[in-house]
């Protein structure tokens, strides 16, 4: 992968002004990239992101609040830690999408939005089954252990768990909405 992979799409342009000092700036002369699905379609789905991004925080943000016995467990804290990374970069690609517009995308956010959106809600699906797995281990073997299973704690991020994976498989279902196509090509 290039450092300057978009340095084609783009015209430098330097102007002068009155009193002599040069100013640079620049223009896109890239192929004009347009969403497969309409703009209302486009829109809604941006907004229904929005929505299930910032639930899916609330859910991450309130499973860490109580005191529960699964995150002492390295099978459940690891994972269920890496969500933040996904849901971040999501929320961000998400922000970006010219939502209800039919105006033309430069390759360079084309590219980013139709990349980053499926693999963000993959991994973010893969990453809270972890959790959900290593709290179902976690669960058992107290189960089978020590006996005492039940602190409010638990309960409070099995569920928070439970709703992050439900939220992630719901954006990654939406990830057929903003794929892209280059007008330029056939």
């Amino acid at each position: 992968m290039s450092i300057n992979k978009y340095v084609g799409d783009y015209r430098l342009i330097e102007e002068f002004d009155e009193k002599g000092r040069v100013h640079h700036s620049h223009e896109y002369i890239g192929k004009p990239y347009y969403f497969v699905s309409g703009p209302d379609e486009v829109a809604a789905a941006r907004k229904k992101l929005l929505i299930l991004g910032a639930a899916a925080f609330v859910f991450y943000i309130a499973a860490m609040i109580p005191a529960s016995d699964m995150m002492h467990s390295m099978f459940v804290s690891l994972p269920f830690a890496f969500c933040a990374v996904p849901l971040f970069i999501l929320m961000t690609t998400v922000w970006q999408v010219p939502g209800g517009t039919k105006k033309p995308m430069e390759r360079r956010l084309a590219e980013r939005i139709s990349n980053r959106i499926p693999q963000c809600g993959m991994f973010l699906m893969i990453l809270s089954a972890a959790a959900l797995i290593g709290t179902a281990g976690v669960i058992l073997s107290r189960i089978f252990g020590s006996g005492s299973t039940f602190r409010t704690g638990n309960v409070i991020f099995t569920v928070m768990a439970a709703s992050l994976m439900a939220a992630a498989v719901l954006i990654f279902r939406s990830r057929t909405v903003f794929s892209v196509y280059c007008a330029g090509e056939a």
